[in-house]
């Protein structure tokens, strides 16, 4: 990575992100890529990218100028040279037809025409969501670590940055009870990870933090204020507190109660903290807001409901703790609103020279994180963090 071809610095010069395309690519030729093929492949993707994104009926000569793929002489029909022995259908003939002549004379008209239908009428089709409902389940949802999110959709993004952030809350769960789950992420060079999460049901709290020394085999947590505090249930649902005595501590929230088969799981793998949530439904999570996006769609929406956004630092400092969501933790951390998230200046500059510099092949880390996970945006994910903390043993928090 440190230097790279000049063909595949070319072929990525026009991406939306040529530094990410270098690595992306470079990882497929060392996996056994043919480096010819792929960069053909990515410039004709990116040329025909270009063409679409600029065509419109105004340009069309202008836009399509050099280009070889099939173009209509005219914008809105193409001629075909039909077969000798073809014989156009009477067109009479299709839907419902025309209705044939009456055996007698009719009677009187109606005072209203009667209309008969071609086609017979077509019930609408209910939307998906009204099919679906309650019965969605979201399997992936959460985050974790080096900050990755799944939203409720299973979709992937990273944001690196140091804040307080709303992971997620509805304020009428569980008929009125009240969710709010709150992480903290602190900066490590041009990458970061989720340090401690908060979460609070009705009127209880818990805090978690991981573990920063790994000769310490007891997590840190906070029970309503309370360092290590007796907690056996919050707001009244099981909670479960359990560790394997080496590196790994979960804190188990068994909903079933009231949603059942489903789980909130905060976990923490030496200083890293993850909150996952198991067999999630939109009758349980369906009216949340945060960095898992909108239940149903899986869209980044802002705080406003309405707004997308697609530019995940915007989306960070977006759903950073303000003073009207009530900060869970039990002390602060910098930075705190008004002051934004704090994110590295060139995160995939300081990847690229990392990762120049890694003794950690990439080759080994695939193969480390292929062990344990199945699902390729998780095997990727594990690879990332293993590749920027150096650290094979990082496969452990997945």
């Amino acid at each position: 990575l440190e230097d790279p071809d000049p063909a595949v610095v070319e072929a990525c010069a026009n991406t939306e992100n040529p530094e990410e395309c270098v690595t992306d690519t470079v990882a497929e030729i060392l996996d056994g890529g043919n480096l010819d093929e792929f960069v053909e492949t990515l410039v004709e993707e990116e040329v025909e990218a270009h063409i679409v994104e600029n065509l419109s009926e105004t340009n069309a000569a202008e836009t399509l100028d050099g280009w070889d793929g099939p173009v209509l002489s005219e914008t809105n029909a193409i001629e075909i040279e039909l077969p000798q022995e073809f014989e156009p259908e009477d067109p009479a003939n299709f839907g419902g037809g025309i209705p044939p002549p009456t055996p007698g004379p009719s009677s009187a008209p109606s005072s209203t025409p009667t209309v008969t239908p071609f086609f017979p009428d077509i019930p609408d089709l209910p939307d998906l969501e009204d099919v679906l409902g309650d019965q969605f389940v979201s399997e992936a949802a959460g985050s974790l670590g080096d900050p990755h999110f799944k939203t409720w959709q299973g979709e992937h993004f990273e944001n690196h940055g140091q804040c307080d952030l709303v992971l997620t809350k509805d304020h009428n769960f569980a008929e009125g009870l009240g969710l709010d789950i709150q992480i903290r992420t602190k900066l490590v060079r041009f990458w970061s990870y989720i340090k401690k999460a908060a979460i609070r049901i009705g009127n209880d709290v818990l805090e978690v933090e991981g573990k920063s020394d790994p000769e310490e085999f007891d997590t840190s947590y906070w029970f309503n204020l309370e360092y290590k505090g007796e907690a056996t249930s919050i707001g009244g649902f099981p909670l479960t507190i359990h560790d394997n005595k080496v590196s790994k501590s979960y804190f188990e929230i068994d909903l079933s109660s009231k949603y059942p088969g489903q789980k909130i799981v905060i976990a923490t793998y030496r200083e890293f903290v993850r909150v996952d949530f198991q067999g999630a439904t939109a009758e349980a999570f369906g009216n949340t807001v945060g960095m898992l996006g909108d239940f149903k769609t899986g869209e980044l929406l802002a705080r406003d409901g309405v707004t997308s956004i697609d530019e995940f630092m915007e989306f960070g400092n977006e759903w950073q703790v303000l003073p009207a969501d009530y900060m869970l933790f039990h002390d602060q951390s910098h930075p705190q609103f008004p002051k934004r998230c704090i994110y590295p200046e060139d995160p995939q500059g300081q990847r690229r020279r990392r990762l120049s510099e890694s003794t950690i092949s990439m080759e080994a880390a695939e193969a480390a994180c292929s062990k344990t996970l199945s699902n390729a945006l998780d095997i990727k994910d594990c690879v990332y963090d293993v590749l920027a903390t150096q650290d094979l043993d990082m496969v452990g928090g997945f």
